[in-house]
C-alpha cells in the first residue's frame, strides 16, 4: 500500500511521473479500481486526480482518515465506544476474580481509549456511553 499526499494541484505532475517511472522500472501498474482520494479541509473536490475517486472516508494502516476533525473524532470514538461495548459483553460471561477482571479491562478493553484520548479528545457522547457499560 502506498499512501500519497498532495498539498496542491502542482504536485500532481511530479506524483505522475513517479508513478510512471515506477510503473516502468517494476512493470507493475497502479490499481485504480482500488485507488481512493481523500479531499482534506478546503481542498475542491471537482479537480480529477488521475481518474482517482473522493471518498469521505479512508483507513491507512488501522487509522481512519476523514476531511474534518469533527467528523475524524466523532467516527474514531464511535467505533471505539462500540468495540469496548461489545468486550464488555464478552467479558461479563468470563469467570474472571477481581485482579483478573482489572487486569482484562485496562489490558484489554481500555487500551486503545487510553492511547486514543490524548490524540482525539472524546466527545462527551462517547465518553457517556463507555460509563453505562
Amino acid at each position: 500500500m502506498v499512501c500519497i499526499l498532495v498539498t496542491s494541484l502542482e504536485n500532481l505532475r511530479s506524483v505522475r511521473d513517479a508513478i510512471a517511472c515506477y510503473e516502468k522500472a517494476t512493470v507493475a501498474t497502479l490499481n485504480f479500481a482500488k485507488s481512493r482520494a481523500l479531499a482534506v479541509g478546503t481542498w475542491d473536490t471537482s479537480c480529477d486526480i488521475m481518474g482517482v475517486p473522493y471518498s469521505e472516508e479512508i483507513t491507512i494502516a488501522c487509522v481512519i482518515r476523514m476531511n474534518t476533525m469533527n467528523q475524524l473524532t466523532l467516527a474514531s470514538w464511535t467505533r471505539l465506544t462500540s468495540m469496548v461495548r461489545n468486550q464488555a459483553r464478552r467479558a461479563y460471561s468470563r469467570d474472571l476474580n477481581i485482579a483478573q477482571g482489572v487486569t482484562y479491562v485496562h489490558v484489554y478493553m481500555l487500551a486503545k481509549r487510553w492511547y486514543t484520548a490524548p490524540v482525539l479528545k472524546p466527545p462527551v457522547s462517547a465518553s457517556g456511553k463507555l460509563y453505562r457499560l
